[in-house]
Parts: C-alpha cells; sequence; structure tokens
C-alpha cells in the first residue's frame, strides 16, 4: 500500500488527518510509504489532501461511520478507486 501526497506528511498530519469511511478497513500503521507524484496513483492507493475550497461536499463520513463537517485546511485521507 502507497500513500500519495502533494506534501510529506509527519505522523503527526497523519494522525490529526480525518479519515474517510473508504479507509474503515486500513491498518494506518502500514500507510508509510510517500510518493508525491499523484500520476501514479492507482486503485487502492490512499491520498493525503488538505481541503483548498468547499463546493457540494461540506462534510466527510469519517471510518467509523459518523459524519464530521469540512472546514478550509482539513486534511483528509482518502482512497483512490475506480468508480464506474
Amino acid at each position: 500500500m502507497r500513500l500519495v501526497n502533494t506534501d510529506q506528511p509527519s505522523a503527526a498530519l497523519l494522525e490529526r488527518a480525518k479519515w474517510s469511511f473508504t479507509t474503515r478497513r486500513v491498518r494506518r500503521a502500514l500507510a508509510s510509504r510517500v510518493e508525491t507524484d499523484l500520476s501514479t496513483a492507482k486503485s487502492g492507493d490512499l491520498v493525503l489532501a488538505q481541503v483548498q475550497s468547499l463546493g457540494n461536499h461540506k462534510r466527510l463520513q469519517l471510518s467509523d461511520g459518523r459524519f464530521s463537517p469540512l472546514y478550509l485546511g482539513d486534511r483528509v485521507v482518502l482512497a483512490c478507486g475506480d468508480r464506474f
């Protein structure tokens, strides 16, 4: 498993990030290798992202099933996957 992001995360950043419901079965200790090239991301990879703007999606379903509002600057961990 790879963690893909645009900036180098520290353990503290990952700890404070909001982990989405799609990551509910991920063992967080395994998310350790970092790639900064998003073009190499594939289905099953994780992305550490920072909320830059809010549009239609103003909340995130967390890994425990609860919903959390999104705020500018929030860091979120999401899973890449094929939609259709």
